[in-house]
């Protein structure tokens, strides 16, 4: 592990709010591993953290957009479902999206239910919101699932079955 990443993970650790500069500043170093752990370490600062981890939603590059969700949705639950939901229904890169609908459907707030629900009609997102209501678990996933096995490719079939099978789903002939 190098000196930068050390440095990362010592001031995650440290959990002090003066941590908060240096690891944004460590979000623009050249080296992909440097900003993850900065990325991690943001997630251990308390509320400077969140907000932090909010704006690089917005401000940083793809790789760094596609980790947040997945962070919010462990270290901050309470709080997360609204940047999540930002995301969700806005971010031009479709795998952002993915990540952010996979952590809607872990966090298992009912809120994202219709959220989720649209993410149905994107090709980029779909196969993720059909996971992710699965890990919600509310049955009225149910219908728009079934006007899925209309449509959907081999792929999202499976799913979509896998889905409606463990909400608990039975076909009516």
């Amino acid at each position: 592990m190098g000196r930068p990443i050390q440095f990362c993970t010592a001031l995650g650790e440290i959990g002090d709010a003066a941590a908060l500069e240096p690891l944004t500043e460590a979000l623009r170093d050249e080296n992909d591993s440097v900003r993850k752990y900065a990325l991690e370490a943001l997630g251990g600062l308390g509320d400077a953290g969140f907000d932090a981890l909010v704006r690089a939603l917005r401000d940083h590059g793809l790789e760094e957009r596609k980790e947040i969700p997945c962070l919010l949705q462990k270290r901050f639950p309470d709080r997360a479902f609204e940047p999540l939901a930002e995301v969700l229904r806005g971010d031009p890169a479709g795998s952002v999206r993915v990540w952010a609908c996979r952590s809607l459907g872990w966090l298992g707030d009912k809120r994202a239910l219709p959220l989720l629900v649209q993410a149905l009609q994107d090709p980029r997102t779909r196969v993720a919101a059909v996971v992710a209501l699965r890990d919600l678990k509310d049955p009225d996933a149910i219908e728009p699932l079934v006007q899925m096995l209309h449509t959907g490719t081999p792929d999202e079939l499976e799913q979509v079955s896998k889905t409606l099978v463990e909400l608990g789903w039975q076909p009516t002939n």
